[in-house]
Order: structure tokens, then sequence, then C-alpha cells
């Protein structure tokens, strides 16, 4: 399944090949170098999966797309196609992605906000 992977401390867009995504997480940990992954919906069936405590941990390279001022990733991520919750290969063209994509040096990254939600 065709997929990229942005890294940030590298500063470069791959293309890569994923097994089988949708039978299990590993690999997706395994090439991110985490243990809980967030997906974070891009729209037009593309998905982005990153390390969901990658803010909270040292990290050494991250980045934002162009125009998303609010959304910074921290560490390595995966896009990927989405249709209907599935994983699917990507469609969009790696040159498109190398377009919009902005690195951030990791001193510019804000620190994440935590939000407690008390039940009552």
């Amino acid at each position: 399944m065709r997929a990229l992977l942005i890294d940030p401390t590298a500063k470069t867009i791959e293309e890569i090949t994923l097994n089988n995504p949708n039978k299990s997480l590993q690999e997706f940990y395994d090439i991110i170098g985490c243990t809980l992954v967030e997906i974070v919906d891009l729209g037009y069936n593309i998905i982005l999966v990153i390390d969901e405590e990658g803010r909270l941990k040292n990290f050494s390279g991250a980045f934002k797309f162009l125009g998303c001022d609010d959304l910074y990733i921290a560490g390595k991520a995966v896009v990927i196609g989405d249709k209907q919750g599935k994983f699917i290969s990507l469609g969009e063209l790696k040159e498109n992605f190398e377009k919009i994509v902005e690195w951030v040096d990791p001193d510019d990254v804000p620190e994440p906000t935590i939000e407690v939600i008390g039940f009552n």
C-alpha cells in the first residue's frame, strides 16, 4: 500500500510501502517510533498517522502544512489514503506534499495544551 513518510529531523518526504495496515497498527508504531498513534483527517480521503504523544516527548524535528498555523506535528508522520475508515493507497503525489510541508524548528513549536474535562 503506497504511503508517504514525513521525517522532519532529516527534512525528507519519501514514498514507502505498507504491508497491511488494516490488520495491525504495528507497522505504524515501528516506522514512527511510538507506542500510540493518532489519526488526523486531512480531508480529500487523506489521513496523517502521527505519534499521539509526539509533542510531549523530546523531539528533534517538527513540521506543519502551509496555511495550517495551528497544526504542528512533532516527529515522523505517515500520510496514507482513507476510504470509509479503511486505509488505502495514497493517490496524492509526493511532489504535492513537498510543496505544502513547512519544516519547523523544535524551539518554535508551541507547548501542547491539556484540557481536563470533569464528569458530573
